[in-house]
């Protein structure tokens, strides 16, 4: 009877398809014959599956070990079974090669809660798909811990229960891989599995002897997994198929865990073996998106992309810091926590975003690629007062990257943030060509701009080498060297050759702030330092709290562009922000440097208010120009010229003329009295005043001719020549030259050009640009018209006279306004002949112009940024018995914004037109309304009454600006159409 009820009994469990595991021991295969069912075992369970059929294996009893003594390969797994471990363990004694072993037959299968160790290739073996693994521990075998070949779409995943979650780790060898993933094996999906580590026992390292998750395979989801202690990576990608579906790394933890409050593992020297190589590296890869992840101690990356990824996304990922962005406490004080890099990135198609960064050797280094985003991080934290910041840099560059943006130039919001960087907040050095960077709208080594600095060590942006057709915009910049160098750099291989940095734009920064350690100085060599470039323009930057604004040093330098820069504190109230020594320093045989445009009278720089000379030029440095800067305040002077030295020495006794105390800055300058062009030998008069005794030496530069009352934009343009003069004991000098070079003769004969002269005496002190001879009696004079000039707001109607005040007709007469780049012309009219527009510059041709007669030329338009208005106009004529001493005259605008309110939305006085009848009534406290037509003339002015209604009779129909005062002086501007 007892056989009897065993074989019903198990008659019963193969017609509910299930076998049940209730033997620990593991019994030959002579012991088992097709109908032994009792005492099962797992080896037996799946022979019965086999030969019987059945859809499930149920272990009897919790937590048992179960040993394959008998050393025999378990059954392979041909049919879709579902196993129930109840937490066992399946031990395979170290001899046996493969586990659990699912075959291409066996697609749909489950297996939950259990433990697979002692195995010598690989504990799990899945050749299946569409299955699920859930809360498996795969540990201490010889080889890979799941091994996927040709198995897609499956599942592992951790799951509450009341056995063990899903681990692998301690698995060892020349395979030891947690989970190995092959390239034919596709959309496999791992949820909530700790690789390499227990976190019931976080400090204990349990690490695989490679990586933990190993994939070749596309379309790979992880999530929520732990990776720690693996000797080479968390994660490791070589994917060989580069079309591949997008692999996803999502919410996953490095070296850390969010479940265990981010506390770090591994040890403080990041070079333990403890601690992984790589968070996760990517040989080759396409498609691939890594998000949300936390990455802590590693010992040389957290990230990697190798030269072969592509298309490759890394978002709001965390490196040393917790997502609170506050420090890992672990081991706060110690050495950087990542040894090179948090991520090094190489290849096309990449995409870094909204990562923060803390305590790591270098933020972000990039190589060999092409398509690169750099765009919302963060790099660098404050935690109670101590700044977690790159030891190193926080973005690095090297060779061979292309169309790289660090930062947003459309969208400010996209910018990064870098403070505190040991070295540089951005360094690239290339010597294999990098090139289309745009740097743009990156806070660098400024926490936040209303907040005191947290500077870089040395510089906010330093570039090296063989970079071209970089934009450098929008950023703000603190640092303790230098906020922006530029740089030439000799070849490694030939020390003949140097990398020479080209076609850079550097525009709309601020560089220079308050810093948080008033110990500190910002910037303490330059704001801007250009030492051997070619092809630079450097436009509409402000540039203060440094020593000096810009320094360009370098013999090599070509073709520098300096203008429309501020440069030192515009306001005299707001001193701290000077720069403590010069505005611009030209040094070391420094040439090329343009510091304002020649053609154009707008392109000036405000250089006020600083410690040094707004413009000093030392060193030997040559063939450069000084054009239409505004130069005010300046301790030094405004231009110091000539050879001397850098810092004063108050020992050093100054000329008794000299009115200040700075270096180079001889206030004495020599004034030229008069200029003869008209005979043969051509000559100059002048003079200097200085102390009895003392000697100078004159330098003769010829320059363009301006009036008087704009002297400060005169620009030293050639120099001709040197010689040495004596002070008499009348204190006053006469000097009489022949002009020499015919060139300069010729353009002085335009009336372009004239001589201009500076002084330097036995202490090397420099004068400034000597004023320019402008003789009275000219023939052809030109101005500007004052007292006829309309400006309302931004809108600006001038009156330019010409007149022929000679005895004889002028022939071929050309008369030139030239007008700023940002002034939109509306309008142009003249008295005689019929004026063109060239771009910036409105042009009238007279065949001739006859004696006494004069023509004037009417412009209105609009100034639309800025709050300086500048112009410039000249008149030629071909007649050589023409003088053409006085033959332009300059104009100059302070705008005031803020005192104008252009408004965009309707008319809010009510009006209407009656007959020619302008009624207008006015529904606010205005005090005085004004009437300006087409053509800018004012038609009607009146002082009015609050709520007051204004008939204005006998007025032409048409477009109508009107002006409105209110109580505070501020203007509104309205347009109306009468008809």
């Amino acid at each position: 009877m007892f056989f009897i009820s065993i074989f019903l009994t198990s008659l019963l469990r193969i017609q509910a398809q299930e076998f049940v595991v209730n033997s620990t021991e593991d019994l030959p295969d002579a012991d088992i014959s097709d109908n032994i069912f009792f005492p099962q075992t797992l080896r037996s369970a799946l022979e019965n599956i086999e030969a019987h059929g059945g859809t499930q294996i149920r272990f009897l009893f919790d937590n048992l070990t179960y040993n394959l003594s008998q050393k025999y390969q378990l059954p392979t797994i041909n049919k879709p079974i579902k196993i129930i471990g109840k937490g066992s363990t399946i031990h395979g004694e170290n001899y046996i090669k493969y586990g659990l072993f699912f075959q291409s037959g066996a697609n749909g299968s489950e297996v939950e809660d259990l433990r697979l160790t002692g195995f010598t290739v690989s504990p799990l073996s899945v050749q299946c798909n569409n299955s699920i693994f859930t809360s498996i521990e795969i540990f201490n075998n010889l080889g890979v811990g799941i091994l996927l070949n040709n198995a897609s779409n499956n599942i592992f995943i951790s799951s509450k229960t009341t056995y063990s979650g899903f681990k692998i780790h301690s698995n060892s060898g020349d395979i030891g891989y947690g989970v190995q993933i092959d390239e034919k094996s596709n959309d496999n999906t791992f949820d909530g599995i700790s690789f390499g580590c227990d976190l019931i026992n976080f400090n204990q390292d349990l690490g695989n002897s490679k990586d933990g998750l190993y994939i070749r395979g596309e379309g790979t989801v992880v999530r929520n997994c732990v990776f720690a202690y693996n000797r080479r990576n968390g994660i490791e990608l070589d994917q060989p198929n580069l079309n591949a579906r997008p692999t996803t790394i999502i919410n996953c933890d490095f070296q850390t865990s969010r479940l265990m409050q981010y506390a770090e593992v591994g040890t403080s020297d990041y070079n333990d073996t403890a601690n992984q190589k790589s968070g996760i590296r990517i040989f080759r890869g396409n498609n691939i998106t890594i998000r949300n992840c936390v990455f802590a101690r590693h010992r040389s990356y957290g990230i990697e992309s190798g030269v072969s990824g592509s298309n490759i996304v890394i978002d709001s990922n965390v490196f040393c810091l917790t997502p609170a962005n506050r420090q890992m406490t672990e081991f706060v004080g110690n050495a950087e926590m990542i040894g090179e890099s948090a991520i090094k990135a190489r290849g096309n198609n990449l995409k870094i975003a909204n990562n923060y960064i803390g305590k790591v050797k270098n933020g972000v280094s990039l190589f060999n690629g092409d398509g690169i985003s750099i765009i919302g991080n963060t790099i660098g934290v404050v935690d109670s007062n101590v700044v977690f910041s790159p030891t190193n840099d926080g973005i690095f560059i090297g060779d061979n990257v292309k169309n790289l943006k660090i930062g947003d130039a459309m969208v400010p919001a996209l910018g990064n943030r870098i403070i505190g960087s040991g070295r540089h907040c951005i360094w690239a050095q290339c010597y294999d060509t990098s090139k289309l960077f745009v740097i743009a709208n990156n806070n660098l080594g400024v926490d936040k701009i209303i907040k005191p600095a947290l500077p870089c060590g040395e510089s906010g942006i330093l570039l090296e080498g063989n970079i071209s057709f970089v934009s450098i915009e929008l950023n703000n910049i603190s640092s303790l060297q230098y906020g922006i160098r530029i740089r030439s750099l000799p070849s490694t291989i030939n020390s003949t050759i140097v990398y020479t940095p080209a076609s850079l734009t550097i525009t709309k920064n601020t560089l220079g702030f308050v810093l948080l350690d008033s110990t500190q100085k910002n910037n303490s060599e330059a704001a801007l330092a250009l030492e051997g470039v070619k092809n630079i323009d450097v436009s509409r930057n402000v540039l203060s709290y440094s020593n000096k604004g810009i320094v360009c040093s370098s013999d090599i330098n070509q073709n520098i562009s300096i203008f429309l820069n501020q440069i030192g504190a515009l306001s005299t109230t707001d001193l701290v922000k000077v720069n403590a020594s010069h505005g611009i320093l030209l040094k070391n045989g420094c040439t090329g440097v343009s510091v304002g445009l020649l053609l154009d009278s707008t392109s000036g720089n405000l250089i006020y208010n600083n410690g040094g000379a707004a413009v000093k030029v030392e060193d030997s440095s040559i063939n450069n120009l000084i054009v239409y800067n505004i130069m005010i305040g300046n301790k030094q002077g405004s231009i110091s010229l000539g050879d001397g030295k850098l810092y004063y020495d108050e020992k050093r006794d100054r000329d008794s003329s000299d009115l200040d105390s700075g270096p180079n800055s001889l206030q004495n300058a020599p004034v030229v009295t008069n200029i003869d062009i008209r005979n043969l030998d051509a000559v100059y008069l002048a003079m200097l005043t200085g102390k009895s005794g003392r000697k100078y030496s004159i330098n003769e530069y010829l320059t363009l001719k301006l009036p008087t009352s704009s002297q400060y934009l005169m620009p030293a343009i050639k120099p001709i020549r040197q010689y040495q003069v004596a002070i008499p004991e009348s204190g006053v000098v006469e000097i009489s030259k022949d002009i020499i070079d015919i060139e300069s003769v010729e353009l002085m004969k335009k009336g372009t050009h004239t001589i201009t002269l500076t002084a330097t005496n036995e202490d090397l002190e420099t004068s400034q640009l000597g004023s320019v001879f402008s003789p009275s009696g000219t023939d052809l004079s030109i101005s500007y018209d004052t007292t006829k000039s309309v400006v309302i707001g931004r809108v600006i109607k001038t009156y330019l006279t010409t007149k022929n005040i000679s005895e004889i007709k002028a022939l071929n007469v050309q008369i030139v306004d030239s007008m700023p780049a940002m002034f939109v012309i509306d309008s142009v009219m003249s008295t005689i002949g019929v004026p063109v527009i060239e771009g910036s510059l409105v042009k009238l041709t007279l065949s001739e112009l006859n004696a006494q007669d004069s023509v004037e030329i009417l412009v209105i338009g609009r100034h639309t940024t800025q709050e300086i208005h500048k112009r410039y106009a000249f008149v030629y004529s071909d007649s050589k018995e023409i003088t053409l001493a006085n033959n332009e005259d300059s104009l100059f605008i302070i705008i005031d914004p803020t005192q104008v309110h252009h408004s965009t939305s309707e008319f809010p006085p009510t009006y209407f037109s009656s007959g020619q009848t302008l009624r207008i009534t006015l529904n606010s406290n205005y005090k005085v309304v004004q009437l300006i037509d087409i053509l800018g003339n004012r038609v009607y002015h009146k002082d009015v009454n609050k709520n007051h209604r204004i008939f204005i009779e006998n007025i032409p129909f048409g477009l109508y600006m009107v002006i409105l005062t209110d109580e505070a002086n501020k203007l509104n501007v309205y347009n109306i159409l009468h008809f």
